[in-house]
């Protein structure tokens, strides 16, 4: 599952390449690869609309699009899913899902070996995105605001930091500088560990790592 740096490359990647060009004609290859509607739909509602910007959000690579309504594309990768952009006249690959052709001579091309990745249109970013908790990377990710979304939960540690609800899925393997944001965990008297506090570690803005602070 590609992590939060490797969507935000992707998204920096197709920036470079993809924005301000106008799809010109879409060829849908897996037709559960695009939703909410059928293939033809797909391709007929992306035909002449304008890429004007690329954003993330969570996993999801995001594309704002100029149409005569609003439009957003959302990719996500999942397991083997990835964006390319190479000439038009290259021959499509045996696992290219969805092919979006531009108006620069490029094509956009979504190679999913493993068919998991999806492609999703909305006019309502919300209806994609609207349940995931705060951006790691944004500078609303703070210790209050998430000490304000923790202070509504209950459970263990490390589900409560993994739900999507809290914050947006991010990268957990990168290592940790720790700062001050401590809640209480509570344990059974049979335990080791007793209640104390813990303290969430991130890079930047995105929380990789917890220790507990026993009392």
């Amino acid at each position: 599952m590609p992590e939060l740096p490797e969507v935000q490359a992707t998204v920096d990647y197709l920036r470079e390449r993809v924005e301000g060009a106008t799809i010109i004609h879409g060829h849908v290859a897996w037709a559960r690869t695009v939703s909410p509607t059928d293939p033809t739909t797909f391709v007929q509602e992306l035909s002449g609309a304008t890429i004007s910007s690329l954003f993330r959000r969570g996993k999801y690579v995001g594309m704002r699009l100029q149409s005569s309504k609003p439009l957003y594309l959302f990719t996500h990768l999942r397991m083997s899913g990835s964006l390319d952009v190479i000439p038009t006249e290259f021959e499509v690959a045996r696992h290219d899902r969805v092919c979006l052709d531009l108006d620069s001579g490029k094509s956009i091309r979504f190679n999913d070996t493993r068919k998991f990745g999806r492609m999703t249109l909305c006019e309502d970013p919300a209806d994609v995105v609207g349940h995931l908790g705060l951006e790691p990377l944004d500078a609303s990710c703070t210790p209050d605001a998430l000490a304000r979304v923790l202070s509504t939960k209950k459970g263990k540690i490390k589900p409560v930091l993994l739900d999507v609800a809290v914050t947006a899925p991010t990268c957990v393997s990168l290592p940790p500088t720790v700062i001050p944001v401590r809640f209480t965990v509570c344990a059974p008297a049979s335990s080791k560990m007793a209640a104390g506090s813990v303290i969430a570690a991130r890079v930047g803005a995105s929380f990789t790592a917890v220790t507990a602070t026993v009392k």
